[in-house]
């Protein structure tokens, strides 16, 4: 994840994966760790999903970020948490 962990880096850190953190993500830091695990789950999908092509690019985990963001913006449930949760990258999804 070395890309992705820089291009993140200025509003969220990303430490470096682990076996255990590869597959159940982290779970630490309460406040920004669900969106850690989100990023780094659509991450991995993204990457199953291009493997056989041999490609991964951040801008396709971007594009994927977005659209799940503006699925749960559009969820009326919760959406104070939704909003909250995603705010540290938005600049990033713009």
């Amino acid at each position: 994840m070395g890309g992705s962990t820089k291009f993140f880096r200025s509003k969220v850190i990303l430490a470096d994966l682990t076996p255990q953190s590869a597959i159940l993500g982290w779970y630490q830091e309460k406040r920004v760790c669900v969106l850690k695990n989100q990023i780094l789950l659509i991450f991995k999908m993204i990457v199953y999903k291009d493997r056989e092509m041999g490609i991964c690019s951040v801008g396709r985990v971007l594009n994927k970020l977005k659209m799940v963001r503006s699925i749960e913006y559009d969820i009326h449930t919760n959406n104070e948490y939704n909003r909250n949760k995603w705010e540290p990258i938005n600049d990033l999804l713009i």
